[in-house]
This record gives C-alpha cells, structure tokens and sequence, in this order.
C-alpha cells in the first residue's frame, strides 16, 4: 500500500511539474508568439506530429468502442445491429440479421465483459423476431 502511495505522490509531483513547465513556455509574455491563435491571454505553439501521422489523422480513426450515457460498448457489433434493422424489412432483426451480429459479437476467442454488455443492450434496444431472439439466447448463453 505505501508503495502504490508513493507511486501516486510520484504521479502527481511529474503531473504538477509538466503543467507548470507548459504554463510557463505558452503564457510567459516574454517569449515570441509561434501562432495566432490566443486563448485566455496564452499563445498556442502549433502541434508538433508525431511519428507515423499527426495527432488529427489518429483522431480521425474510427474508434473500437462506442460510448452510449457513460458506458463503453462494441461500435462494431452495434453498427451491424444499426445496420440489419434500417432499409427494406419491418425494422425488427430477422434470424439472418441476428446470425450476422453474432459473427460480429463472437470475433474473437471468447467473449468479453464489453460485448456481453452490448449484447443485452441489442435485446433490450431492438426488436427481434421470435426466431431470431431465440437464436440470439441461446448462443449468448453458450458462449464462452
């Protein structure tokens, strides 16, 4: 405990420093301007990229998880449930429809905390034919 202590105060003292260091180099009236833009009186430097790629082309990268009031879940299983309920059809999730979100939901070799939670949210969210729910049960409860 006191090692995981002084691993905090360590954190904190690095955190407190950089802050410091990066007021000082973007607010010091005294050191030139190396762009236009001012926010709160301190002059932004451009960002500096980074190797293999600027940070706005890594931003740009469509992210694993989607997060929905706070809570992390699967994009790429809910983007195949988004996808199998829009276009021709009654809006519900055929047993077809529900066979392609499982190839999503069990991509790798088990299923993790994440993609169960997506899972129940697909249940809870939309609606199923009364073969597809079924079959969308009973893999969810075989799965490992």
């Amino acid at each position: 405990m006191l090692t995981a202590s002084l691993s905090h105060a360590r954190l904190l003292l690095l955190a407190s420093a950089c802050t410091m260091a990066h007021s000082f180099m973007l607010c010091n009236p005294g050191m030139p301007s190396r762009g236009p833009s001012l926010v709160g009186g301190c002059k932004l430097a451009p960002p500096v990229p980074l190797r293999g790629g600027s940070p706005l082309q890594d931003s740009k990268k469509e992210a694993y998880y989607e997060t929905i009031d706070g809570i992390k879940y699967d994009r790429g299983v809910l983007d195949a449930a988004r996808a199998a309920v829009e276009g021709a059809g009654d809006g519900r999730v055929s047993k077809a429809d529900a066979e392609s979100i499982l190839e999503k939901l069990f991509d790798g070799q088990s299923v993790s905390q994440v993609e169960y939670r997506t899972a129940f949210l697909i249940l809870r969210d939309y609606s199923f034919t009364e073969q597809a729910q079924k079959l969308f049960i009973e893999k969810l409860a075989t799965a490992e």
